[in-house]
């Protein structure tokens, strides 16, 4: 019997450590989102190196995939849309970006979108990063 109840709360624990790590990690990504973002609205214009160099670097998303399921099952419904719709709209940014050559200029509905997108991974990162229970 303790020794059930003891399994029980050291598996507890595990789960909300790991529950923080994956908050941390994202929210740091959603940081980076969010000055990557800032950049692009200031620039008013694509990267200026050819899509291919920026690709991977640009507007991440591989912590977010590879943490998404724990945040999942974690963090509460508003929490989770809140994060979820800010990588669902950095996706199609980023592809359309992809489209783009070079130093292109944006246009200003497109640099509306960026600074709509910055502002909701910012809200999502500090989601993330509040004191748990």
């Amino acid at each position: 019997m303790i020794t059930g109840g003891v399994s029980y709360f050291l598996e507890a624990w595990r789960e909300r450590k790991e529950l923080k790590k994956s908050r941390r990690l994202v929210a740091a990504e959603l940081v980076t989102l969010r000055d990557q973002l800032d950049v692009l609205e200031a620039a008013e214009s694509t990267p200026k190196i050819a899509p291919s160099e920026w690709r991977d670097e640009f507007l991440p998303t591989r912590i977010w995939e590879r943490e998404s399921a724990a945040l999942a099952l974690g963090l509460s419904d508003a929490d989770w849309l809140a994060v979820q719709d800010v990588y669902g709209a950095v996706t199609p940014l980023k592809l359309e970006l992809l489209t783009r050559d070079a130093a292109s200029a944006l246009e200003r509905a497109f640099v509306d979108q960026v600074i709509e997108i910055r502002e909701m991974a910012a809200a999502a990162a500090m989601l993330l990063v509040r004191p748990t229970r």
